[in-house]
């Protein structure tokens, strides 16, 4: 039955040849039918028999001088057509496209009869060797023949019919040669696996030579049959570092010829197949030093240097998506190896050979941030690392990434992705070992580790400040922002809790300080991004008692340390207010700078005596320099907590007076108290008309006193 399917197979592909023969010839029969041509314009024009000339129609315009003739259009359409310029006749190109008849008339028959050849070829093989025909020697022989007579056919047919049909044979003859030499290293062994690599190596460049001599067809046939050549035979133990070496080899042959003929499609669905058997070769597991070498070589070579060989269409693109598919697949092979330091060297040699690349291929200039990245997540995904181990590959890793970008950062060929490779292994320094130990390793160890990273960051951006072009990107920005977030850390780890929303304010005001004095907005973004997280923290951290003090609802105790913690993110708060370059954020940080020195007075002032900490804030607050869109902001917040502390008198009056009309008795005790009320009604209510004195405030004086010196007054 299996023989029976088989001989069927050879027969399909022998009919669809023999139709495509009678096919061609009815194309040839169809052409000499045609017919000819319809002669050219000028030509008619010449058998035409010619007329007499009339004479030139004139008239006079009415209006026009006496003796003034215009030629009138009669005279103008008889005028003769050798006098009149004819334009150059332009070739019309006309483009040709695959219609269904094409398709399944004409190309599809070829297509199907090679494939069928290649899959007979190797069917009637496997048969011998179930079957026990033949030796297998002889096998091997009768099948390197087969292809070679393939390939001969596919000679003779093309200096005798149409050339697709030399195609498809050539295809098929290399298919052939490919699963011999494969079945004769793997399967039987007759060869070493060096004689192995050899003979493929010559298929190879026999497949370049026959692509260049029947065109791309074959060189696609050739690499689908090469590719498809390890799975067709299916070995049970095939041999990786040769299987590794064939795929290099093939690989790399398709990606030369395809540069040689301008074939960027080639290459790159050469690699494609290539990444996509070394993902299988993972996937499978790798047992021995020697597997993996091979693997992780093979995986460099799909990654770095074949997409080098590219060239033209979407070669730039090809060679970013096989860089960041080399990283993927050496990161897979580290996690599965159990991240032992035979993996771990092959992907430090992938990120040094990304680092050496990015100089010299502009295409892979950002590659070394993909691998910096990929090493970190690998880092943090270590499942049992030891100490000795992973400070061993923390620092390889930050040498190989960190070495190059430092070099390259502040001259001509710089790039952000420089930045963020240094900022990156400034950050991995401390956050990775702590990730993995904890307080195993000490505060002050922590501490220690982000204090180099911060160094590391905040040293790479200085030289950039007499740099000119540090405006034009966030290299300088980055950097900077690292060290001042890594100091942020190394200082907050080892003090305590609630100390950490004032470094972070203190940390926002210098990062907003450096924007002001470099110019550059970035920061500035970083340092709000920092006040909001110490304004978010300084609640959280310092608890709840000390806001419910402010609102004058729990008794709490009189503290120093909570009014220094609030005041310390006010003048944060202020400082924003006072140098922020966008308006919204000068106006947001008086507003809560107001809040939050109301909130730190509120810890040292008694209870009875919070209502005058906003009297006082009105008094104080036309005095304070700020810009004229700001400085209606603090008085507004502050006249309203002013209004909220008359507001709870008011309300008990208006409630008690609402019952006595109501029928229900008032009682003197019922009423808040007189010094109560004098402090929360007297107070604020001498204090609204402040805003309006002190919208003008220094201002005013200043306007006053030049007004005094010019005389004006």
């Amino acid at each position: 039955m299996l023989f029976g399917i088989w001989v069927l197979l050879i027969a399909m592909g022998v009919a669809s040849l023999r139709l495509q023969a009678r096919v061609m010839r009815l194309e040839r029969r169809v052409a000499l039918l045609e017919p000819q041509a319809v002669p050219e314009q000028s030509h008619v024009a010449e058998a035409m028999p010619s007329e007499p000339e009339p004479a030139a129609a004139t008239a006079t315009i009415i209006g026009s001088p006496p003796g003034v003739e215009v030629e009138t259009e009669l005279a103008r359409a008889n005028t003769p057509v050798e006098a009149l310029p004819v334009p150059d006749p332009k070739p019309v190109r006309t483009r040709r496209t695959l219609g269904f008849e094409d398709i399944f008339g004409r190309y599809l028959p070829i297509w199907a009869g090679g494939i069928t050849l290649i899959v007979a070829g190797v069917l009637i093989v496997r048969y011998s060797i179930e079957v026990g025909l033949l030796s297998p020697l002889v096998r091997v022989i009768a099948g390197l023949i087969f292809g070679f007579v393939l390939i001969a056919g596919a000679e003779v047919v093309r200096r005798a019919r149409d050339p697709r049909i030399a195609q498809s044979l050539s295809g098929a003859g290399l298919a052939v040669l490919y699963v011999s030499i494969l079945i004769a290293a793997n399967l039987y062994h007759l060869v070493a696996p060096g004689i192995a690599f050899v003979g493929l190596a010559g298929v190879t460049v026999l497949a370049g030579g026959l692509s260049l001599r029947f065109g791309a067809p074959s060189a696609v046939l050739g690499l689908v049959g090469g590719l498809a050549a390890p799975a067709m035979v299916g070995a049970s133990q095939p041999d990786i570092p040769m299987l590794a070496a064939y795929l290099a080899a093939i690989v790399g042959g398709l990606c030369t010829l395809g540069r040689s003929r301008g074939w960027w499609w080639l290459g790159g669905l050469a690699i494609g197949g290539g990444f996509l058997w070394s993902l299988l070769l993972i996937a499978a597991g790798l047992v021995s030093p020697a597997e993996t070498l091979a693997a992780g070589g093979l995986v460099m070579l799909l990654a770095i240097g074949l997409p080098l060989l590219l060239s033209g269409g979407a070669s730039r693109t090809l060679r970013i998506a096989a860089a960041l598919a080399g990283c993927g697949q050496i990161a897979a092979l580290v996690a599965t190896g159990d991240f032992v330091g035979l993996n771990w060297a092959l992907f430090g040699l992938l990120a040094a050979a990304m680092a050496w690349l990015s100089r010299r291929e502009a295409t892979l200039a950002d590659a070394p941030l993909a691998s910096a990245v990929v090493g970190a997540g690998l880092a943090f995904a270590w499942p049992a690392p030891t100490q000795e181990m992973l400070a061993l590959v923390l620092a390889a890793g930050g040498l190989i990434h960190a070495v190059p970008a430092l070099w390259r950062l502040w001259r001509e060929e710089g790039r952000l992705s420089d930045a963020g490779v240094i900022a990156l292994v400034a950050f991995a320094a401390p956050f990775i070992p702590f990730y993995h130990f904890g307080r195993q390793m000490g505060d002050w160890a922590f501490a220690a580790l982000a204090l180099s990273g911060a160094m590391l960051a905040g040293g790479a951006a200085v030289p950039g400040w007499r740099n000119a072009r540090r405006r034009a990107d966030a290299r300088f920005a980055t950097l900077s922002l690292s060290a001042i977030v890594l100091l942020l850390a190394a200082t907050a780890w080892p003090a305590p809790v609630s100390a950490f929303a004032p470094e972070a304010a203190i940390a926002a005001v210098a990062a907003l300080l450096l924007a002001v004095r470099a110019g550059d907005r970035r920061i500035e973004t970083g340092g709000q991004v920092l006040a909001l997280v110490a304004l978010l923290c300084l609640p959280l951290l310092s608890g709840a008692d000390e806001l419910l003090r402010a609102a004058g609802i729990g008794p709490g105790a009189l503290s120093l340390a909570g009014a220094a913690r609030w005041w310390m993110v006010a003048l944060a708060a202020f400082a924003f207010a006072r140098w922020s370059g966008a308006q919204i954020a000068r106006r947001i940080g008086a507003g809560v700078a107001v809040v939050l020195l109301y909130v730190a007075a509120a810890q040292i002032v008694p209870l009875a005596g919070l209502a005058l900490i906003p009297v006082v804030m009105l008094a104080g607050l036309g005095w304070v320099p700020l810009r004229h869109e700001a400085r209606t902001v603090p008085l507004a917040v502050a006249g309203l907590i002013a209004a909220g502390w008359a507001a709870l008198p008011l309300a008990e009056w208006l409630a008690a007076g609402m019952a006595a009309v109501a029928g229900q008795p008032l009682y003197v005790g019922d009423l808040p108290l007189p010094g109560d009320a004098l402090i929360r009604l007297a107070a604020p209510a001498a204090a609204l008309p402040l805003p309006c004195c002190c919208c003008t405030g220094a201002d005013g004086c200043r306007r006053y006193g030049e007004a005094s010196r010019r005389g004006w007054v």
